[in-house]
């Protein structure tokens, strides 16, 4: 009812290369229910998972994503790219190819303007169905990210048989690096092994410059947190980004 209702909506989190430039914005969903409050966004979708509403949910996602760079792009902001979260459930689904190829085609998005991030906590099939999807996906030029790297194992698996452009340290790794040493280590072993390949590691939860320096001290050369910007609405994040695009330009305009 929520979601047919438009209670669920989508904002959108800066992301930032090493030299601060916006390089793209995450859509994050979120879910504000009248009786409980705000629904933490990995619980609204184990939620719809369970439901078997993922694809309906999935879609209508991808669908608000690129229309919302399709208008950001009318408006005069370029060079970003748009990042979906996607459920590997929705790897199952033989569809799924069509409707990524529907949604680029109806707002003139290129493949490489749609990232697709796969969350690594929920088990990955190695079905056909799902295989065959990651196949497609490659092919058509959609970059792959593996999300929340570093509470499973799918991402060493899928990094042999498929092109993963990037890897998203999970938070857990990320929030502890500077008091930590074993994450320090496992994010150094990520790191060589993301060199090694040509992936990009990319760290969330960056909240602090101690925290960014150390991380890119290791090997991360993408970040996302509250250090740069919180999750955005549509008009506050477009704001945001082209003030950052501008004084990368311009850097006496910063």
């Amino acid at each position: 009812h929520d979601l047919r209702s438009g209670r669920l909506h989508l904002v959108y989190q800066p992301k930032l290369d090493l030299q601060g430039r916006v390089t793209g914005v995450e859509a994050l969903l979120r879910w504000p229910h009248p009786m409980l409050g705000s629904v933490p966004p990995h619980v609204a979708v184990g939620i719809i998972e369970d439901a078997g509403r993922i694809n309906e949910l999935g879609y209508w996602i991808l669908e608000v994503a690129c229309h919302q760079l399709h208008s950001w792009r009318k408006a005069g902001l370029d060079g970003i790219t748009m990042a979906v979260n996607l459920s590997p459930l929705q790897l199952e689904d033989p569809a799924l190819l069509q409707h990524v190829e529907r949604c680029l085609t109806r707002y003139r998005l290129a493949p490489s303007d749609l990232e697709l991030e796969i969350t690594e906590g929920h088990r990955v099939s190695n079905s056909e169905i799902s295989g065959r999807n990651l196949a497609a996906l490659n092919t058509l030029g959609v970059s792959l990210a593996m999300d929340d790297f570093g509470m499973g194992y799918s991402s060493l698996l899928y990094m042999r048989r498929f092109r993963i452009d990037a890897i998203k340290l999970d938070g857990s790794l990320t929030r502890e690096v500077t008091h930590n040493a074993s994450c320090r280590e496992i994010i150094a072993s990520v790191g060589q092994l993301c060199r090694g390949q040509q992936v990009q590691m990319i760290a969330e939860y960056v909240e602090t410059t101690e925290q960014r320096d150390l991380l890119c001290d290791l090997g991360c050369n993408g970040f996302q947190g509250w250090l740069y910007s919180p999750a955005l609405e549509a008009d506050v994040c477009r704001v945001y980004v082209e003030k950052n695009l501008a004084a990368a330009r311009d850097p006496a305009a910063g």
